[in-house]
């Protein structure tokens, strides 16, 4: 059966996940993070998470939201997986973790440097995809094997029933 949460309101949606969560009985080990864009800016929940919070060549409120510490703050679109703009987003302090996404990136080898900038900053890493567009379970190889224990794969109005 698939589930679309689509037609309900964020409020609605997020407190179905939850609910999905307890159900499990991994309360304590599963977070929620929302890739929230500069236009859908919202805190309403205990967020650990945050995906581009401002526009993504907003570098200074990047910085300034960053240096909060409120946060993971991710940056996604502000670094495409680019090894110079993460490079820029690691010295200026702009965000402290990184969105990966393999298409962006290239090469499987390109890949494992980005990780390596991102761990050597002290940085979460977030193995993606393009917006849910993939089932596959490379992503949560990728995930394992670069060992950065987080993955954003897909959502519940997306995939196969």
């Amino acid at each position: 059966m698939l589930v679309t949460i689509c037609q309900f309101s964020l409020k609605e949606g997020l407190d179905f996940v939850k609910e999905a969560i307890a159900r499990t009985g991994y309360n304590e080990k599963i977070k929620i993070a929302i890739g929230v864009g500069a236009t859908e800016f919202c805190i309403a929940y205990p967020i650990v998470s945050i995906e581009d919070p401002f526009d993504k060549e907003d570098w200074e409120h990047s910085k300034y939201f960053s240096s909060l510490g409120i946060c993971q703050v991710v940056g996604d679109d502000l670094l495409t997986s680019n090894a110079k703009r993460i490079e820029r987003a690691v010295q200026e302090a702009a965000c402290n973790a990184l969105l990966l996404k393999i298409n962006q990136v290239g090469t499987v080898t390109e890949t494992i440097e980005v990780t390596k900038l991102a761990k050597d900053a002290n940085w979460g890493v977030v193995i993606s995809q393009r917006s849910g567009e993939s089932e596959d379970s490379f992503l949560a190889d990728l995930a394992v094997g670069l060992a950065t224990g987080q993955i954003k794969a897909g959502a519940p109005c997306r995939g196969r029933d």
